[in-house]
C-alpha cells in the first residue's frame, strides 16, 4: 500500500476515534473538536507533500498552506494545478465521497460509544 493511501486510512481511523472520545466526553466536545481539526490539518499537509512525491509532481505553491488555512480550497487546488481539469475533477470527486465516509465513520463511533457509555 501506498503511504499517501496509509496517510489516507489513518486520517479516516481518527474520526471513528474523535467520535468514540466526543461520546465519552461530552463535556470536552468544543475541545477535543478543534483538537481534531488540527490533526486533520496535520494529515492533509502531510499528505499532499508525499502524495506528490510519489506520483512525480512537485506540489503547486501554495497548496499545502492553503489546505492548512481552507481545507475546502486548498485540496482542489492541488488536485486541478497538479493535474489538470480532468484529472482534478475525479480527484475532487473521490476526496468528497472520502469525507462523506469520514463523517460516517465518526457517527459508526460516537454512535457505538453511546451505546456502550449508557
Amino acid at each position: 500500500m501506498k503511504n499517501s493511501r496509509k496517510i489516507i486510512f489513518g486520517l479516516l481511523l481518527t474520526f471513528i476515534a474523535f467520535g468514540v472520545l466526543e461520546a465519552f466526553f461530552p463535556g470536552e466536545s468544543n475541545g477535543l473538536g478543534l483538537f481534531h481539526g488540527f490533526v486533520i490539518l496535520s494529515f492533509l499537509f502531510w499528505w499532499i507533500g508525499v502524495h506528490a512525491s510519489e506520483n512525480g509532481i512537485i506540489a503547486p505553491k501554495g497548496s499545502k498552506i492553503l489546505t492548512l488555512l481552507v481545507p475546502p480550497l486548498g485540496l482542489p487546488y492541488y488536485f486541478y494545478k497538479g493535474y489538470g481539469f480532468k484529472k482534478g475533477s475525479i480527484l475532487v470527486a473521490v476526496a468528497l465521497l472520502l469525507f462523506v465516509l469520514a463523517l460516517g465513520m465518526y457517527i459508526l463511533g460516537f454512535g457505538a460509544a453511546n451505546q456502550l457509555n449508557t
